[in-house]
């Protein structure tokens, strides 16, 4: 509860400091502890009310779609019966069409209506939505804890990389596996800077960006495609942070 009454007072600060809020913040880490903090601050520095208000809409999805963004955006379209509407939106994960739905909402959104979107990480967004958002995080969401574990994993060979992906259940549900995936890519990238072995590494970040780009499928298996980067990322020894 500390975290999210920490992440809410920044939005806080940020009313107080500018008397409006932003049309969209991004809340990186939110649990339900920070949905709960969301209304408590909208009740008492907004004066909503907490229940029974038709301008208040929140809502949580394992896996946010195109059909859930449509949803949205058509609430998001009508007016505020008070003097403002306001959506909760906790996700585990958001497809790349949802997210495409969502631009227009978020380049062009509805006079007093505003959003709190709530995820594990950003990494998981396109670069389009993550510029239209105000970013909220802590500094513990910011560098992934699994990072500590990604040279290990380059520095590996394939037996024990499997290993490591079935005792691995924090990056089982694909908005983890897109943090990881970026998280390999990164170490890659640093290992064959510092080698000077760009082409050595270049195969790995081609197999990297094809996952990456899967991963987004509706029907992806998560499990195959970190086996697959498993198999057939090169063997990094000695990679230093």
């Amino acid at each position: 509860m500390k975290e999210a009454l920490s992440q809410i007072q920044k939005v806080r600060e940020h009313y107080l400091r500018n008397g409006m809020l932003h049309h969209a913040y991004l809340i990186e880490g939110g649990t339900k502890d920070t949905c709960v903090s969301i209304i408590d601050f909208l009740a008492q520095d907004l004066g909503m009310a907490r229940a029974g208000n038709p301008d208040l809409w929140s809502a949580s999805f394992e896996s946010f779609g195109i059909d859930d963004a449509r949803d949205l955006s058509e609430r998001a379209s009508r007016a505020p019966f008070g003097e403002r509407k306001v959506f909760i939106i906790q996700m585990q994960f958001i497809t790349v069409q949802a997210q495409n739905a969502l631009l227009k909402v978020l380049e062009e959104p509805t006079d007093n209506t505003h959003f709190f979107i709530l995820m594990p990480n950003a990494d998981i967004l396109l670069p389009t939505v993550l510029s239209r958002l105000m970013r909220i995080r802590e500094e513990s969401t910011f560098r992934p804890a699994v990072d500590q574990r990604i040279h290990l994993f380059l520095a590996q060979d394939t037996s024990k990389r499997m290993a490591f992906l079935k005792n691995a259940p924090e990056i089982k549900d694909k908005g983890a596996a897109v943090v990881f995936i970026n998280a390999l890519e990164r170490a890659l990238y640093t290992k064959s800077v510092q080698a000077a072995s760009l082409v050595e590494c270049a195969q790995g970040f081609e197999e990297i960006a094809l996952c990456r780009g899967y991963i987004y499928d509706s029907s992806a298996s998560v499990k195959m495609l970190l086996e697959h980067l498993a198999l057939l990322l090169p063997q990094v020894k000695e990679l230093k942070e």
